[in-house]
C-alpha cells in the first residue's frame, strides 16, 4: 500500500460547495499534494499514528478528491484528556469566520465513550475553545459544524496553525478514522458585534460581600479584589478563591433585570486573569447560562491557567433565543461561572468587565403567550415584538398556529387562512408590537405548538402552552394559605394541618386504572389494606405535605437504596417546563424518603439525617455539597405498624420560578416492600401518573405524566368531593 505524506492546501472550495456568493469560506486543508510536499502532521494526546492516505484502501468513499488524513487513537497513547495537534503548513487568517467544517469517517471498528459515543473536543491556538462535538455514527462519512464565537473571531484568529482536538471515548479504547474538507465559513447573515457593559464589578451588594449582582455558588464566595492588580475596567473586580477540582463558583442573582436587550444578545465577554499566587498546573474557565425556559448551557472550556500578571478578554458564543421566553416572562435567567484545576490547586482568577455582545444588524421576532396554560375552548392573546436596527426594514411575518386553533383581532393588517398568519409591514428601528387572539378547540388532541418565521428567520421565545385536559384537570390538587406550625417527626400532630386540603388514593383497580390512584407495578391490595391520605398546605415560605400511609407489611430495614423500601417519593415541576425528563433540581426535583426516614435523597442525592422518637428527619435536605438546601422532611412508623407518615417541607423560593408561579407539576408516586423482602421493590403505585394521551405509566422520568398543584392564596375548599 502507498502512504502519501503531503498535503495540498488550496482552494479546493473554489466551486460546487453549494454556498451563496456572499458566504466567505477560508479552506484549510483538502489533503491533496502541493508542490513543495509539506507533510501534514497530527500527534500528540490518543493519536498513535497519522498520515495522508488514500481511503479507498480501507474501502471509504473518497469525500473530495483521492485523498484524506488516516488517524488511529490509541489506549496506548497519553491520557483520556490528551491534546492532540493538528499542525497546519501554514498560518491561516481566519478573521471573521463563524464557523469551522471537518468532515471525519470512523471505521467500523472503531471504539467511543460508552455514554457519548465518538466525542471529541475542539479547540483554537490561545485556548479557544470551540466545545465537544459528536460524530453521530461509524462507517460513514459525517460534517460537523463547530461554531466559533464572534469575539474570537473578530479578534483572535489572524494568524491560525493548528487545532487541537481531544478525543474522550475514555482512556480504554481504540480507532481508526479518515479526516477530510477542514474550512471556515462566515455564512452571508452573520451579524457584527458590538460591545456592551453589562456588570463592572465594582461594588458590592447591598447586605453582603459579593460583587453586585452576583451570588455564591460554592464553599468560597466571591468577593471584590480591592483592586490588589490594576483592574481592567472601573475600580474593582471580582475575585473567584481557587479550592482546586470543579466549582461553580458564582452565579448571578437575576441577569434577566440586569440588561435590556437581551433579544438582541449573541455573546458574553469578560477579562480575566490569574493571581500571582495561582500554582495549578492547568485552569479551565467557562460560563454556563441557566433559564426556566432553555434549561442549563455550558459554554466551551476557556483555558487561563497561563493568565498570570495580565488581563486577557475571553468571549463566547450566545444562543438566546431558547432562554427568551423566561427573559420575557419573568421567568428565571442567571449565568455562572465554572472553574475547573488540579486538585491541590491554590489561587485565585480575577474577572472583570463582563459585557455582552449585541449583533450590530438585527432583525428578529419573539412570541409571547398569556397564558401559559389553557383549556378547550378558551381565547386568549399571543404578542410579537420585533426588534430592529435598520429603519425603514421590509419584512413578511409568518405565524402558524398550532392545528385547529383559530385567530381574530389581528392587528398590523395582518390575514389568517389555512391556520397561517401572515403580515408583510415596514419596520421601524427600536420595536414593533403585533399581536392577535388565539382561540383554542373545545378538545385539543394535544399539546398546541406554534412556528414561524420573520422574513425566514425563526421566531423566537414561546412556542407553546400547557394544555389542562379534563383527565388531569379532574386530579388537580390546591394548597391553601395558612400560617400553621409544622414540627417535622412524623407524627400529625394537633394543628399541624388544620385548615390543609385533604386527598385519598389507592391503587385497587377493581373498577379500573384510572387516576386518582394507578397501579403501576407488583403486587396489588384492596383500598383498605393500601392506601394514602395526604393534606397539603403552603405559607409564606414553604409548601407542607404529610403523608398519612396504610401499609399491610412494612419494610425499611435491610436496603441501601430509598426505593427498595417502603417509602413515597414528591415530585414537584416548578418552572411548569412539563420536560420529557424530570429536571433533577429543586425546579424539578425527586424527593425520597423511607417510612421510617432512614434514608432520604434527593434527586438520587443521599442526605444526612438524624434520629427522632421512633423515626427520624432532616431539615437540610439538597442535591449536593454545593447545593442550596430546599427542603425537609420526618418521618416515622406509625405505633400499631398499620403503617408510617412522611412530612415533606419544601422552600418555596428555590423551587417556583419565576417565584410568584401558582400553578406547578406535582405528583406522588409510592415504593412498597413486603416484610423481609431485603432490596426488593414488591410494588410501584402512584397519584396521577397518566399522560397526556391517557396512558398509566411510571412517569418518575417524565414530567408530562405529572399532575397538578395549585397553590392558593386564601383557605381551603370545604367540598373536595369533585375530586373523589
Amino acid at each position: 500500500m502507498k502512504k502519501i505524506f503531503t498535503v495540498l492546501l488550496s482552494l479546493f472550495f473554489a466551486a460546487g460547495m453549494g454556498y451563496a456568493a456572499e458566504d466567505l469560506i477560508t479552506p484549510i486543508a483538502g489533503f491533496e499534494l502541493d508542490e513543495s510536499s509539506i507533510d501534514w502532521t497530527f500527534s500528540g494526546g490518543k493519536v498513535a499514528f497519522s498520515m495522508v492516505d488514500d481511503p479507498q484502501f480501507d474501502d471509504v468513499p473518497p469525500l473530495d478528491g483521492e485523498l484524506a488524513l488516516y488517524v488511529e487513537y490509541s489506549p496506548d497513547q497519553g491520557g483520556t484528556y490528551g491534546s492532540s495537534t493538528m499542525q497546519f503548513n501554514q498560518n491561516i487568517d481566519l478573521t471573521g469566520m463563524r464557523e469551522l467544517h471537518i468532515s471525519f469517517y470512523f471505521l467500523p471498528d472503531s471504539e467511543g465513550h460508552p455514554d457519548n459515543g465518538l466525542q471529541m473536543r475542539f479547540t483554537l491556538p490561545g485556548g479557544i475553545g470551540l466545545g465537544e462535538h459528536t460524530v453521530p455514527s461509524a462507517g460513514e462519512w459525517h460534517e460537523l459544524v463547530i461554531p466559533i464565537d464572534p469575539y474570537h473571531s473578530e479578534n483572535s484568529l489572524s494568524s491560525v496553525n493548528n487545532l487541537q482536538i481531544i478525543f474522550i471515548p475514555g482512556a480504554e479504547v481504540s480507532g481508526r478514522l479518515y479526516i477530510d474538507n477542514i474550512f471556515a465559513r462566515r455564512p452571508a447573515n452573520a451579524p457584527g458585534m458590538a460591545l456592551e457593559l453589562l456588570y463592572g464589578l465594582n461594588k458590592t451588594n447591598s447586605g453582603d460581600d459579593a460583587p453586585e449582582g452576583w451570588a455564591n455558588q460554592s464553599n468560597e464566595p466571591p468577593i471584590l479584589g480591592g483592586a490588589a492588580v490594576e483592574p481592567s475596567e472601573g475600580e474593582d473586580y471580582m475575585e473567584l478563591i481557587l479550592s482546586g477540582a470543579w466549582e461553580v463558583n458564582a452565579t448571578t442573582i437575576n441577569a434577566a433585570n440586569d440588561f435590556d436587550k437581551w433579544e438582541q444578545a449573541i455573546a458574553i465577554v469578560c477579562d480575566v486573569m490569574m493571581s500571582d499566587s495561582f500554582d495549578g498546573s492547568w485552569h479551565n474557565f467557562f460560563i454556563r447560562v441557566t433559564s426556566s425556559s432553555g434549561g442549563t448551557v455550558s459554554m466551551p472550556i476557556r483555558a487561563t491557567g497561563s493568565y498570570k500578571g495580565e488581563w486577557h478578554t475571553v468571549g463566547w458564543g450566545l444562543d438566546i433565543g431558547p432562554h427568551l421566553e423566561a427573559i420575557l416572562t419573568g421567568g428565571t435567567f442567571n449565568l455562572q461561572f465554572v472553574t475547573q484545576s488540579a486538585a491541590d490547586t491554590s489561587g485565585s482568577i480575577y474577572v472583570d468587565n463582563i459585557r455582552v455582545g449585541l449583533s450590530t444588524s438585527f432583525t428578529a421576532a419573539t412570541r409571547s403567550i398569556n397564558p401559559k396554560q389553557y383549556e378547550g375552548g378558551e381565547t386568549f392573546t399571543v404578542a410579537l415584538t420585533i426588534d430592529n436596527t435598520e429603519e425603514g426594514k421590509s419584512a413578511v411575518i409568518e405565524e402558524n398556529l398550532p392545528d385547529g386553533f383559530t385567530a381574530t383581532s389581528i392587528s398590523n393588517g395582518g390575514a389568517f387562512a389555512d391556520g397561517k398568519i401572515t403580515w408583510d409591514v415596514t419596520l421601524a428601528a427600536g420595536q414593533t408590537s403585533l399581536s392577535y387572539q388565539c382561540t383554542a378547540p373545545a378538545s385539543p388532541t394535544g399539546q398546541g405548538y406554534w412556528s414561524g418565521t420573520l422574513s425566514g428567520d425563526e421566531i423566537r421565545g414561546a412556542n407553546t402552552v400547557f394544555f389542562i385536559s379534563p383527565e388531569l384537570k379532574s386530579t388537580m390538587v390546591s394548597a391553601p394559605l395558612l400560617s400553621n406550625t409544622v414540627t417535622l417527626d412524623g407524627i400529625l400532630g394537633a394543628d399541624e394541618y388544620t385548615g390543609a386540603n385533604t386527598y385519598f388514593f389507592d391503587h385497587d383497580t377493581s373498577e379500573g386504572n384510572v387516576a386518582p390512584g394507578v397501579h403501576l407495578s407488583g403486587n396489588e391490595y384492596p383500598s383498605a389494606e393500601e392506601n394514602v391520605t395526604f393534606h397539603i398546605f403552603h405559607d409564606d415560605a414553604y409548601i407542607y405535605v404529610a403523608m398519612d400511609v396504610v401499609d399491610p407489611s412494612l419494610n425499611f430495614d435491610g436496603s441501601e437504596t430509598a426505593w427498595q423500601d417502603d417509602s413515597p417519593e414528591l415530585y414537584f415541576d416548578g418552572n411548569m417546563s412539563r420536560a420529557g425528563s424530570k429536571e433533577s433540581t429543586p425546579f424539578g426535583p425527586q424527593l425520597t424518603v423511607v417510612g421510617d426516614g432512614s434514608i432520604a435523597t434527593s434527586n438520587g442525592y443521599s442526605i444526612p439525617v438524624q434520629s427522632i422518637g421512633s423515626g427520624h428527619y432532616s431539615e437540610e435536605g439538597k442535591d449536593s455539597d454545593g447545593g442550596v438546601v430546599y427542603w425537609g422532611f420526618g418521618a416515622a412508623p406509625k405505633e400499631d405498624e398499620s403503617g408510617y407518615v412522611v412530612e415533606y417541607r419544601v422552600d418555596k423560593e428555590d423551587i417556583l420560578d419565576p417565584a410568584d408561579r401558582t400553578l406547578i407539576g406535582f405528583e406522588i408516586l409510592m415504593n412498597s416492600s413486603e416484610a423481609g423482602q431485603v432490596d426488593t421493590r414488591t410494588g410501584k403505585w402512584g397519584w396521577h401518573s397518566t399522560g397526556p394521551d391517557g396512558t398509566v405509566s411510571e412517569f418518575w422520568d417524565n414530567e408530562t405524566g405529572w399532575g397538578l398543584l395549585e397553590l392558593l392564596g386564601g383557605t381551603g375548599v370545604s367540598d373536595w368531593t369533585l375530586f373523589e
